[in-house]
């Protein structure tokens, strides 16, 4: 009896939270449109920087929880980028659950893998960290990136910075609808 209500109570917490998942989306749908705009304008203006500039060799690496409170059912994603191509992969926490790679594509797009390979994060700090919201709630972003000798690691949680932003609605432009960065807003 106690399983049949844990278990009556576990489904009922999980259509709450897909209910109010499924409002949030339209309005995240609406600031990521807002978002891509930006960044396909900055992008645009540093397209004609980045002609003429070859891709050097880099790797990023981004770990991306879109809700702590989901984790366990959708996992953590994480994104494998370099100069040759993308590749999501999904790492449960439960033992029995092997990493499962959902996505892997070539990257011919030369002014995305230039804009990729020229980033400059060392300006940025090594975390940002939203303190009005609880730890191990809401998402979380785990970035590393790799150019040459030097490595950057980031993290955020629940915090929205421009420069993190336009590489995720990039990486955006990569990927399939269901494993696209859902921004945080502010």
């Amino acid at each position: 009896m106690k399983y049949k209500i844990l278990i009556s109570i576990l489904l009922l917490s999980i259509a709450c939270s897909n209910t109010e998942k499924k409002k949030s989306q339209n309005y995240e749908t609406q600031k990521q449109e807002q978002n891509i705009k930006i960044a396909d304008t900055s992008f645009a203006d540093n397209k004609s920087k980045q002609k003429n500039t070859k891709a050097i060799s880099f790797k990023l690496n981004i770990e991306y929880i879109r809700d702590y409170s989901m984790k366990i059912y959708e996992g953590t994603f994480i994104y494998h980028l370099n100069e040759k191509e993308i590749s999501v992969t999904i790492h449960y926490d439960i033992v029995d659950m092997k990493d499962t790679t959902v996505f892997t594509k070539k990257i011919n797009n030369d002014a995305l893998l230039a804009y990729f390979s020229n980033l400059n994060l060392d300006t940025l700090k090594s975390e940002y960290d939203n303190k009005k919201i609880m730890f191990c709630s809401g998402t979380s972003l785990y970035i590393k990136y790799k150019k040459e000798n030097k490595i950057k690691e980031i993290y955020l949680h629940c915090y929205s910075h421009n420069t993190i932003n336009n590489i995720l609605l990039n990486i955006n432009k990569l990927v399939p609808d269901k494993y696209k960065f859902k921004l945080y807003r502010k």
